[in-house]
């Protein structure tokens, strides 16, 4: 697993860098010291989270970013990355928070929606199927909601996903 924090904006990361999850753009088997993250150096992160080799960086103006292990779509791309990486599906959403588990990702914007992508075996994703995600995809949260509620925090771990509404 991969250690990373922030530190004024600017991304640190060490420990195991399989499938490049440390984001330093470099074949390292690992690093044992902090690294900056220098690809999201003029990019003020304010928060992070990671998964099995996967990495997702938030930005101050609502930007994600994603790197490493992507077997199953959990970076929100069409390829695996090696350095951080704007997810382009995101780029018009305004994201509040990031929650990775192993081999998904969720994403909750700044009215309330959740977006998913990755693996979604037993429904985990709430799509409502159990197809994979490739690219972040708006999940149906009507049936969860009361008129007037907005969801304003998630949560995932290996196989389900938390939501919590005000």
């Amino acid at each position: 697993m991969t250690n990373t924090f922030v530190e004024d904006g600017k991304v640190w990361s060490w420990g195991r860098n399989a499938s490049h999850c440390l984001g330093r753009g470099v074949a390292l088997s690992g690093e044992n010291t902090p690294g900056e993250v220098t690809t999201l150096q003029n990019c003020k992160i304010v928060a992070l989270d990671a998964g099995s080799d996967l990495s997702v960086a938030l930005s101050a103006t609502g930007n994600v970013y994603s790197w490493g292990h992507n077997a199953n779509g959990q970076c929100g791309q069409s390829i695996c990355n090696t350095v951080p990486t704007e997810i382009a599906k995101l780029i018009d959403v305004k994201i509040v928070q990031i929650a990775c588990s192993d081999w998904s990702t969720h994403f909750l914007d700044n009215t309330g929606r959740i977006w998913a992508c990755g693996y979604n075996g037993e429904g985990r994703l709430g799509t409502g199927d159990e197809a994979d995600r490739k690219v972040p995809e708006q999940v149906n949260t009507k049936c969860i909601l009361d008129a007037g509620d907005k969801i304003f925090k998630i949560g995932c771990g290996a196989y389900h996903t938390f939501a919590l509404t005000n």
